[in-house]
């Protein structure tokens, strides 16, 4: 599920992965400062409607 999102940014995974009921989360390095990728599951999310 993250690894496109890994390859595409250049993220280095550092950390177990958060699922909630809208999202997953996976705590990650970019460019070796601490981030998280976060993907939606969620139709508000995608479309930024409310």
């Amino acid at each position: 599920m993250f690894g496109p999102y890994l390859k595409r940014w250049k993220l280095v995974p550092d950390g177990a992965a958060i699922h909630t009921h809208s999202s997953d989360l996976l705590p990650v390095l970019y460019a070796g400062q601490p981030a998280m990728l976060k993907v939606t599951r969620s139709d508000e999310e995608t479309t930024g409607t409310t």
